[in-house]
């Protein structure tokens, strides 16, 4: 992560990704130099340490998640990993990016319910209900009324625009 982060070029330097690629995406947005912002999909934080200053994230997982389980129980894929719970991951992301725990906003839309923290940098959790280990939406339009790639677009969009981001 380390060695990416000082090759990339350009105004901003966003990143999301999915199960493996989350995690990946949570170390870089914990390790990297030039992150403005993260939106992993159904992973976890890997990593103990996450210090550095604030950087927005907004982390999307399915509350019937086999293979990389929200509470952080064995998951049921080819490794059977202990998983990070998703609840430690974002304690890391809110001491990292200076939360307060009072009086969390909390938006519900369809399936989904996402959490904000008031923080140095935008801090979300949205939950998907009885979403399994899928990206949502795309081809799996019919199963579920959230689309991430539309809300990490949009939510990319309204955090590089409504901050003052490198």
């Amino acid at each position: 992560m380390r060695e990416i982060s000082p090759r990339v070029c350009g105004d901003h330097v966003l990143g999301t990704g999915f199960s493996n690629g989350a995690a990946m995406v949570h170390r870089w947005g914990c390790e990297g130099t030039q992150v403005d912002a993260i939106a992993p999909v159904s992973g976890t934080l890997m990593v103990d340490t996450c210090q550095g200053p604030p950087v927005p994230v907004r982390h999307y997982h399915g509350t019937d998640d086999p293979v990389v389980p929200g509470d952080g129980s064995p998951g049921k894929g080819i490794h059977d990993i202990v998983y990070t719970s998703v609840d430690d991951t974002m304690a890391a992301w809110r001491e990292r990016n200076l939360c307060s725990d009072d009086d969390p906003k909390i938006t519900i839309t369809g399936d989904t319910t996402c959490t904000q923290w008031i923080c140095a940098a935008p801090t979300e959790q949205c939950w998907i209900e009885g979403w399994g280990h899928r990206w949502p939406g795309g081809p799996n339009r019919s199963q579920t009324d959230a689309n991430a790639t539309l809300a990490i677009w949009e939510w990319f969009a309204t955090t590089i625009d409504a901050s003052s981001l490198r």
